[in-house]
């Protein structure tokens, strides 16, 4: 199983935008959001640092 899924933990930006686009219609507040400004991966950047992640 392990050589079928790629062990990543990262948030999918694509799937981010998707749920904006979907939610947008009926909140302006959503509707202004960008996935780059919601999405924070650097805590799983410095745990893949450290070791923690591989």
């Amino acid at each position: 199983m392990r050589t079928l899924y790629e062990r990543r933990i990262y948030p999918n930006v694509t799937g981010i935008c998707n749920v904006i686009r979907l939610l947008a219609p009926t909140n302006e507040k959503i509707a202004r959001l960008r996935a780059e400004d919601v999405v924070d991966d650097r805590i799983v950047k410095k745990l893949e640092q450290e070791g923690l992640l591989k």
